[in-house]
C-alpha cells in the first residue's frame, strides 16, 4: 500500500508557527540564512543528546543545538556517505542519480552536472542568495569532467576544503597526508594544508557566513571523525586523551574536537546572526563499526542497512522552530534538506526540471512543517538504499531499504537475502523476524505485505536518469 506520493511538491501549510513572507526584491533577509553542517562517520551512539550510549562522548555544543531547535529521533541516511551527499545535494533517490556507493578523490565518478543542488536551487529564488561549500566535496573524482571545480560548476559561488577524504594523496609527492598535512582544494586548485583539517574548515565557515550578504546558504562538511585515526591538537585535546591512548579514544577525541569547533563557529556567528540562521546538523552515515562500544552491534553500522548504518543524528535549530527543544518521531531522511531550503528561499519545486530540460522529480519533503509541530504528520515510510557500482545500471550488488516507525525491511540483491525488524524501542535492529520458524504473527505479515507494496511502487516509478539514460 503507497501511503505517500513519491513525487512530492513543496507547500506551505497551515501549521502554527513563523511563516516566511512572500519573496520580492524588496522583502530582505532576516530568516531566511541557510547552515547545513555535516559529519563524516557519526552515529546517534556518538551524540550525547541522543542519550544512546551510557558513555557517549561529550558534545555540549551539539547538544545546544538541539535544546533550540528540534532533535530527530528516526532520521534515515545512506549506507555510504557519498549517496547522502549526492540526496541531500538534489532531494533525489540515490538511483535517479547513479551515486549509490563511496567514492575515492581519485574517481571518474562525479554528481551529474544536469543535476539540481541546493546552490543551483536557491539560485532560482525571487531574490538573490550568496553559496559557499566548505569542508569535504566528495561528489567528483579527480578523474571526472568537473574535477575540483565541481562544486563552482553546480553553482556554489567557491569551494574551499578535502575534495574527498584527507589521507587521499593526489599530488604525488611522495608524503604522507593527515588531518594536519592534507591537500585542500581552494576553488579548484589543489594545495597543501597544515592547518588541522577540522579548525581549517571552522576558519572558513566564520569567515564566509560573517561577511557574506544575506540571504546565504552555505554548505560545511566536516572530514572528521572519519579515519584516518588521529590524536587532535593541544588545544583541541580532551584531558583524557592522550598519544598512548587506544583508536577508539582518539577516535571519540576527534568527535570532542569537531563539537568545540562547531561551538567556536556558533560563538562567531554570534545571536543576532544565529536567530536569523537555520542550521541543519546531520552526519552522512553511522558511526565506523571498529569504533561502536558495546552493547550496540559493531556489525550494524557504517556502510551497513541496521539502525547503526543508516540511523543518523540530524537536528534543526533557527528562525522557523516554534518549539525549542523539542523531539520530533517523524521519519526524516537526508533528501529532505532540499525541499526544505527551496520553502525557505521561496522556490516552487513541483515540476522542477533538471539542466539539460529533464523533469527532476523531489523525493524529499520539507522539514518546516515539523520544526513548527514536531508532532505534525510527515511520511509513513523512509526509503534508502546502496549499490555499486556507481553509475548506470545494471548494478552488481543493491541493498534496498523501507523503513516504517515500526518495522524495517530490507532486501539484497531484489531476490536475495531478506531482513524484517521490529524497530519500535530499539536502538538496533534485534532478531530478523524473517528466521523465526515459528513464522510471523498476522500484524507483522500484515505490515510486511505493505513494506513490500512499498518497495515494488518505488521500483517502478524511481529510474536511472543519470548519463546514457
Amino acid at each position: 500500500m503507497v501511503r505517500f506520493p513519491l513525487l512530492i511538491a513543496v507547500v506551505l501549510t497551515g501549521c502554527s508557527g513563523p511563516t516566511p513572507p512572500a519573496l520580492t526584491e524588496e522583502v530582505g533577509a532576516p530568516g531566511r540564512n541557510v547552515l547545513i553542517i555535516v559529519l563524516d562517520d557519526l552515529g546517534t551512539d556518538k551524540i550525547s543528546a541522543y542519550g544512546e550510549h551510557a558513555d557517549s562522548p561529550s558534545t555540549p555544543n551539539i547538544d545546544a543545538l538541539a535544546a533550540r531547535g528540534v532533535l530527530f529521533r528516526n532520521a534515515y541516511a545512506h549506507p555510504q556517505g557519498t549517496a547522502t551527499r549526492s540526496a541531500l545535494m538534489t532531494g533525489r533517490f540515490a538511483r535517479r542519480v547513479g551515486i549509490g556507493d563511496a567514492t575515492t578523490a581519485s574517481t571518474s565518478i562525479q554528481l551529474p552536472l544536469a543535476e539540481i543542488t541546493i546552490a543551483e536551487l536557491v539560485s532560482k529564488s525571487p531574490i538573490f542568495w550568496d553559496t559557499v561549500a566548505l569542508g569535504k566535496w566528495n561528489l567528483s573524482g579527480s578523474q571526472s569532467d568537473g574535477a575540483f571545480d565541481h562544486p563552482m560548476q553546480q553553482g556554489f559561488r567557491t569551494h574551499r576544503g578535502a575534495m574527498a577524504n584527507v589521507e587521499d594523496n593526489l599530488l604525488e609527492d611522495g608524503q604522507g597526508r593527515s588531518y594536519e598535512h592534507w591537500e585542500k582544494s581552494v576553488h579548484g586548485v589543489l594545495q597543501l594544508s597544515d592547518v588541522y583539517a577540522t579548525t581549517d574548515t571552522t576558519d572558513d565557515a566564520i569567515a564566509e557566513v560573517t561577511t557574506m550578504p544575506s540571504p546565504w546558504l552555505a554548505y560545511v562538511a566536516y572530514n572528521a571523525p572519519h579515519l584516518p585515526i588521529h590524536l587532535p591538537p593541544p588545544d583541541l585535546r580532551p584531558d583524557w586523551a592522550n598519544d598512548d591512548s587506544d583508536d577508539l579514544v582518539k577516535y571519540e577525541a576527534a568527535i570532542w574536537a569537531v563539537d568545540r569547533e562547531i561551538g567556536r563557529l556558533f560563538e562567531e556567528m554570534g545571536d543576532d546572526l544565529l536567530a536569523q540562521t537555520t542550521v541543519i546538523l546531520l552526519a552522512d552515515n553511522g558511526s565506523d563499526g571498529d569504533f561502536v562500544r558495546p552493547p550496540l552491534n559493531e556489525g550494524h553500522a557504517k556502510a551497513t542497512a541496521y539502525e547503526g548504518g543508516i540511523n543518523v543524528p540530524m537536528i534543526a535549530a533557527g528562525p522557523w522552530v516554534s518549539h525549542p527543544g523539542s523531539e520530533s518521531q517523524a521519519l526524516v531522511q537526508d533528501l529532505d534538506l532540499f525541499p526544505t531550503i527551496a520553502e525557505i528561499a521561496g522556490v516552487n519545486i513541483d515540476q522542477l526540471l533538471r539542466q539539460n530540460g529533464t523533469p527532476a522529480p523531489i523525493d524529499g519533503r520539507s522539514l518546516l512543517p515539523l520544526l513548527r509541530d514536531p508532532s505534525a504528520p510527515f511520511r509513513d515510510f523512509a526509503y534508502t538504499e546502496t549499490f555499486s557500482p556507481n553509475g548506470s545500471p545494471p548494478y552488481s550488488s543493491a541493498i534496498e531499504v523501507i523503513v516504517t516507525r515500526d518495522f524495517k525491511y530490507f532486501v539484497e540483491d531484489a531476490v536475495g537475502d531478506a531482513h524484517l525488524y521490529a524497530l519500535r524501542g530499539r536502538t538496533d535492529d534485534g532478531p530478523n523476524l524473517l528466521a523465526d520458524p515459528h513464522g510471523l504473527e498476522p500484524h507483522v505479515a500484515e505490515a510486511l505485505d505493505d513494506l513490500l507494496e512499498d518497495l515494488r511502487e518505488i521500483r517502478i516509478d524511481v529510474r536511472y536518469a543519470g548519463p546514457g539514460s
